[in-house]
């Protein structure tokens, strides 16, 4: 099989497992939420937020699955950047706790438009803010930069910085994770990785001389999707 077939078995086959996982996984949270507004007693709301806390995170990587094996669409339309990078801190701001770091931009965003797949693109700023929430201190950063031919967003937080024993390939593989056990699926870079690629664009991850990581991601600006050939007739 060719690489591109393979990645299509293998997306279907992890598609396909996801399916299997979320529906009993909702059926055990449902069942669990029930048996709780019937108990008042502390020990069982303990054991049984427990239950509810592992469910959670099993959905999480459910989710993920359903991302990593999604199947790109050919269609693009144009797209806000600035509207893009607001939906994506707004979608995460419901994952936020008070003491989180709270995503900044660093100056107004540019008025420029990206052609692109929104839900995607939306899903990519959302996993790069999420890492960068879980690895700050008190501080995440997200710089636009745009030039005639290429629009640059990085997303800067004042964490510990990239670990010197991971190699960049490693931390885009997918399931490699150098967050604590129970916090991270390994699958966020990976996603970013694919949907980057989708768009003809570029992924690069680097230390910040201050402190820090710094993940950016550099898309192509274009204002028109080439329209293939047509065949000779």
């Amino acid at each position: 099989l060719k690489e591109q077939e393979k990645m299509a078995v293998i997306g279907q086959l992890v598609s396909g497992v996801a399916h299997e996982l979320g529906t009993p996984l909702t059926v055990i949270d449902g069942r669990v939420q029930r048996v709780l507004r019937q108990h008042d007693d502390d020990d069982t709301e303990r054991q049984l937020q427990a239950v509810r806390n592992q469910v959670s995170r099993l959905s999480t990587l459910v989710r993920q699955l359903q991302a990593f094996a999604y199947t790109p669409v050919t269609q693009r339309q144009p797209l806000s950047v600035a509207e893009l990078l607001q939906q994506a801190i707004h979608s995460l701001s419901f994952e936020l706790q008070p003491e989180d770091a709270q995503p900044q931009l660093q100056q107004p965003c540019p008025k420029v438009t990206l052609y692109g797949d929104a839900g995607r693109l939306e899903l990519a700023l959302v996993n790069l803010l999420r890492n960068a929430v879980q690895a700050a201190t008190s501080s995440v950063l997200v710089q636009v930069e745009v030039n005639a031919a290429e629009l640059a967003v990085s997303v800067l937080d004042d964490g510990v910085g990239l670990p010197p024993q991971f190699s960049t390939e490693q931390l885009l593989s997918p399931f490699v994770s150098t967050k604590a056990q129970g916090r991270g699926t390994g699958l966020g870079l990976a996603i970013v990785q694919q949907i980057v690629l989708e768009h003809q664009g570029k992924l690069l991850l680097s230390n910040r001389p201050e402190g820090g990581c710094c993940v950016r991601i550099s898309l192509p600006l274009q204002t028109e999707i080439a329209a293939k050939p047509e065949a000779n007739v």
